[in-house]
């Protein structure tokens, strides 16, 4: 009714107009369970290494650690301290994935396999390439174990750790669990495994399905670019970038609320870590990465 108003007045300010206007926004936010945050710088890259260029962003308890695809380089860096340390590689170069575990970056190469370098910087590549595979979208690590989420086979190998490096590929699914991952882009374990597409979030636990809602009130147009979570938060992160937010769900799928900033519109990776009450000198909040700068979003 109130655009209708508008139209009919044109371009003339009535007060009320602007005063009927702030009040709907601010009625739709509470219902929306919206929340608008200021965004603040956290690392420059370029302090690190002249024209770095960040493609992924990982975490790993008090460590971010971020992917220069042509440079071959992954830059380690401590929330606490921001100290950091470079490894650089001529295989990792034109790299499309990496996870950051256990202090050691897990590096994904579509033409290669999947490589780890140690903590002694050494590089070896782990999985080799298959010829089976269709399109590795995502990957992910667990207890050691290697999870491959391929989007053409709608999908996701497991790899476990063995003495003697990894085991052969095996379908994490049960018979019949697995669902047409229609463009499929995250996947994310914490003991159940999420998978990620544009519209959805599937989760399964123990290879089965579990049930799980991506349900927003009052909306339709989310758009999904990438979704969090892990066994050190309590929630399941998931970033609509197209406008420029994170919508918070429970880990049993109910909608909590959703955080709106603008830098969000340019991440290319995000992660997030909360407040721990027994680490209060490291950083919290939503960490976003764009290009060679890392923004951090701040929330309670």
């Amino acid at each position: 009714d109130l655009e209708v108003l508008k139209e009919k007045i044109g371009t003339r300010k009535i007060p009320q107009i602007q005063e009927l206007l702030t009040h709907i926004t601010d009625v739709e936010k509470n219902i929306m369970k919206k929340e608008e945050k200021k965004y603040d710088e956290f690392y420059d890259l370029n302090l690190i290494e002249k024209d770095a260029q960040g493609d992924i962003l990982s975490v790993d308890q008090d460590t971010l650690a971020v992917l220069d695809r042509n440079a071959g380089a992954v830059y380690v860096i401590s929330l606490s301290k921001k100290s950091n340390y470079t490894i650089k590689k001529d295989e990792l170069r034109k790299s499309s994935l990496m996870v950051f575990y256990n202090n050691m970056p897990y590096v994904y190469k579509q033409s290669d396999g999947l490589y780890i370098v140690d903590t002694e910087k050494k590089l070896t590549r782990v999985i080799e390439k298959d010829t089976e595979w269709g399109h590795i979208v995502r990957f992910s690590v667990y207890n050691g174990n290697i999870y491959l989420l391929d989007g053409d086979k709608n999908d996701i190998y497991k790899y476990l750790v063995a003495d003697n490096g990894y085991s052969s590929k095996q379908s994490y699914f049960k018979k019949g669990q697995a669902v047409g991952f229609n463009n499929a882009n995250s996947l994310a374990i914490d003991s159940s495994v999420y998978v990620g597409t544009d519209r959805a979030v599937y989760k399964y636990t123990s290879g089965l399905m579990d049930g799980f809602s991506t349900k927003i009130p009052g909306d339709t147009t989310a758009t999904f670019t990438q979704l969090f979570t892990d066994k050190n938060v309590t929630k399941v992160y998931v970033l609509d970038k197209e406008q420029g937010r994170v919508l918070l769900f429970s880990k049993q799928g109910s909608f909590e609320k959703q955080i709106e900033s603008s830098i969000l519109k340019q991440a290319s990776s995000f992660v997030v870590r909360e407040k721990n009450p027994d680490s209060s000198d490291t950083p919290s909040g939503i960490f976003a990465l764009v290009k060679n700068k890392i923004y951090t979003i701040p929330y309670t």
